[in-house]
């Protein structure tokens, strides 16, 4: 990011507050739902363990819903509370919209890899964290910036692509049941 310029980089720098921001409440969902996973099993209630999942996600979904509307709409204003720089506030309008646009598969994400930590499938969401953020983000980034030219819109198209393929990764492997069975 430092070699698309100032501008750029701080702008960046911003959208990644933001997001930072944005993601919080999917990690106290996730927070949640490793807990009552964890319980549920324990309790050897592997039905309610896998509802009580899907009611996490749905609340955090209705959390990160109103956080894309905000993000997307009001970004603007967000970033003002920054910077009066004309050139990131106005820069930043496509990150922002792209932090929007992945709120649900990065709810989704955080919140099923919490219901699987709580199963002890701990692995799995290490994984595809590992593979998504080290293979997928920086491998799309460098592509998308160095080699397409897209400058920080590429940079933030890497993350979005990295946060819905593990989200459907993520996805995937709750919707297989298999963490129901993890000896912890």
């Amino acid at each position: 990011m430092a070699e698309l310029g100032t501008i750029a980089f701080a702008t960046h720098q911003i959208a990644m507050n933001i997001q930072s921001l944005s993601f919080m409440p999917g990690q106290a969902f996730s927070m949640a739902a490793t807990t009552l996973v964890g319980q549920l099993l324990g309790a050897n209630k592997p039905d309610i363990a896998e509802e009580s999942a899907r009611q996490t996600r749905l609340l955090g979904m209705i959390v990160s819903g109103i956080s894309a509307f905000t993000i997307f709409f009001f970004g603007k204003y967000i970033t003002m509370l920054y910077t009066n720089d004309i050139t990131i506030i106005e820069q930043s309008r496509i990150c922002l919209r792209i932090i929007a646009l992945i709120q649900p598969a990065q709810s989704t994400q955080f919140i099923l890899a919490g219901a699987l930590r709580g199963a002890g499938d701990t692995r799995f969401p290490l994984y595809s964290t590992i593979v998504g953020i080290w293979g997928m983000r920086v491998a799309l980034a460098y592509l998308f910036v160095m080699i397409f030219g897209w400058g920080l819109t590429g940079a933030w198209l890497a993350i979005g692509f990295d946060q819905i393929l593990r989200a459907l990764v993520i996805y995937s492997r709750f919707k297989s049941g298999k963490w129901k069975h993890f000896e912890v």
